[in-house]
């Protein structure tokens, strides 16, 4: 293999960090993500980019902010919106880097590293499967559950700068009218197996299993739609309740308008189909393990499991992703180097540091402009002065709309804060150590003025040293 080890990205969508029993204690199942825990380094504290899918994971790609790199939304539906919704060209992303190296690209699911030229004509030998899918799909006449649509509401979405109507799947449950072995990620896991029963590993590989579950809408299949009665399931306590200082400009955003309007015991069937789904793609990521495991490079590769972002599940009555609460944004991290490692720790990390740590482990030089850094140094526990903050954005989810929110993360005497500002609309303040449900803001709270000063005059310096087009002081 030579002195490069072979990489593997592991990755659900919309998972929660909470899920995973390093984590948190939802009593829902993650055995294959359990054992991979404890051969892995832990991050306790790791956030997204921007509560969103493509920018987030352009981010990990890029190693940069999503305003830097040039994808800040969504983007794919509108026209008028895709060029925000892609890499710039000038910006080189990872799989380049590897590619260059030497490294064979293999990946397979879901792909949202969109940029300009695309990623298939930037890495020209790389294989980018898993849309073979769509053709089984038709072959065998699997069909989505028509039921599906019954579960799909009028939201606001934006384009071209203008509010317009879209449609989306709302979280109820419904069951998948086919096998679990036909399900989107069931059969994109046996074809991750089947490729990397066919790679050549006499040289480096760097190896994706991204997976699209637990995505909504909430179709599951047997046995996993049974697996959790939603009458067994304890909700958290902030399920179904709206909090004194949640911005109002949240009801406009997509997490505000789907989980408007719905009672607190109404979003139990939706825990019951996403703990059934996280469930089904741990088995998944089982299923991929072994095939690594067969092929004898597990031990020695260099393995990652990480989320773009969680789900709010009803929590501050919210549904999907789009705010910086920790449901959403703090993400699940694990990082199994050569050889495996054990441990736990407490420094922030971001999105942005996953391509410069790959760089590291692979002994690359990372991208020109990465703003994230290795976090080899972190996981080997070497001396190194670390980061004491993190920062996210968020433009609109389709398309850009007229309410961007900027978010820090940071130390102070002690204990970890979270300020978020909102364009028009009111700022946030969490002690996210004593209050970790973010259940009051202390934004107008006597004695936190001066930290609250502090966090947003940080919060603008980055927004400017870093190129931001959106100004706090824009808005006062």
């Amino acid at each position: 293999m030579g002195e490069r080890p072979h990489v593997v990205l592991l990755m659900a969508d919309h998972l929660r960090w909470d899920c995973l029993s390093s984590y948190g204690d939802l009593a829902v199942r993650t055995p294959h993500l359990d054992a991979l825990a404890e051969e892995s380094v832990v991050f306790e504290r790791a956030y997204c980019a921007t509560p969103l899918c493509t920018p987030t994971r352009c981010s990990m790609y890029t190693g940069k902010h999503p305003h830097v790199h040039g994808a800040i939304v969504n983007g794919h539906i509108y026209e008028e919106e895709q060029p925000y919704g892609c890499i710039n060209p000038e910006h080189r992303t990872l799989y380049e880097v590897l590619d260059d190296a030497g490294y064979g690209v293999m990946h397979v699911g879901v792909q949202h590293c969109r940029c300009e030229p695309d990623i298939t004509e930037r890495v020209p030998e790389a294989y980018f499967g898993g849309n073979e899918y769509f053709e089984h799909a038709a072959e065998r006449g699997i069909k989505r559950n028509p039921q599906t649509r019954e579960f799909f509401v009028p939201s606001i979405e934006w384009r071209g700068g203008r509010p317009v109507v879209d449609r989306r799947g709302q979280h109820r449950k419904t069951r998948f009218p086919h096998g679990a072995e036909d399900f989107l990620d069931g059969w994109w896991s046996r074809l991750a197996a089947e490729k990397v029963a066919g790679l050549d590993f006499s040289r480096p590989q760097y190896v994706e299993a991204l997976f699209w579950a637990p995505h909504p809408p909430m179709e599951v299949p047997e046995p996993y739609h049974s697996m959790y009665p939603p009458e067994g399931i304890e909700l958290p306590e902030t399920v179904g309740r709206w909090y004194d200082g949640q911005p109002a400009s949240l009801l406009f955003q997509t997490c505000g308008h789907l989980g408007h309007g719905r009672l607190r015991e109404e979003f139990r069937e939706t825990w019951s189909a996403y703990f059934g789904l996280v469930t089904m793609v741990d088995e998944c990521i089982g299923r991929v393990v072994a095939a690594l495991r067969e092929r004898g490079i597990w031990d020695d590769a260099l393995v990652v499991f990480t989320q773009d972002h969680g789900d709010m599940l009803g929590c501050h009555h919210l549904l999907q992703k789009n705010c910086f609460y920790e449901a959403a944004a703090h993400v699940p991290l694990l990082i199994k180097p050569p050889g495996g490692a054990a441990g736990r720790r407490a420094q922030l990390a971001s999105a942005i540091d996953y391509c410069p740590t790959v760089c590291d482990y692979a002994g690359l030089e990372s991208p020109d402009g990465v703003a994230g850094r290795s976090l080899r140094p972190v996981a080997e526990q070497r001396a190194t002065e670390w980061r004491d903050a993190v920062f996210m954005e968020y433009n609109g989810d389709q398309g850009r709309n007229i309410w961007p929110t900027r978010g820090i993360v940071a130390e102070a005497d002690g204990r970890l804060w979270k300020y978020i500002w909102t364009s028009g609309d009111v700022d946030e303040l969490y002690n996210v150590t004593e209050d970790p449900m973010e259940k009051e803001s202390l934004v107008d709270c006597e004695g936190h003025g001066a930290l609250r000063r502090r966090l947003r005059e940080r919060l603008a310096r980055w927004m400017s040293e870093t190129g931001d087009p959106v100004r706090i002081e824009d808005a006062g």
